[in-house]
């Protein structure tokens, strides 16, 4: 079940500091949702702090998604830095790609801080945090 690896038991690595399991699982549920994966970054430098671009298709229809993972220990507060860095990451797309207009998501294991939250709203970024990952988790097993 894949919420049983997001939230690993004691014998397993820990994914809060298993940064490339962490996105490994992130691509699964991904793929689990029926998103196409594009691309994936395993280097961590060269990326654009996008880790996954992946599709969403309905129909005729499709939306790109540009992913950024951060896998950090649960009570991490992520900042308004890390949602700046995604919003340059999608001006960046915009520009080389303007016939897209990629949406963003930032998937962490930990938390976003207040201002984070507020600056993501305002950009129409979307945010998962580690207990909404792990909720999402638990109703992808429901539905196996």
């Amino acid at each position: 079940m894949l919420y049983e690896t997001v939230a690993p038991v004691a014998s397993e690595p820990d994914i809060e500091t298993d940064w490339f399991r962490f996105e490994l699982l992130l691509r699964m549920l991904l793929e689990r949702q029926k998103f196409e994966i594009v691309r994936t970054s395993t280097r961590g430098k060269g990326d654009n702090g996008i880790d996954v671009i992946a599709v969403q298709r309905n129909g005729q229809l499709s939306q790109t998604w540009l992913v950024q993972a951060k896998c950090y220990a649960p009570r991490h507060h992520l900042g308004p830095d890390t949602v700046g860095e995604l919003i340059g990451s999608l001006a960046d797309s915009r520009l080389r790609y303007p016939d897209q207009l990629p949406m963003g998501v930032i998937v962490t294991t930990s938390e976003f801080s207040g201002d984070a939250q507020g600056l993501a709203l305002a950009q129409a970024i979307k945010l998962v945090d580690g207990a909404n990952l792990k909720a999402i988790a638990s109703f992808e097993n429901a539905r196996e």
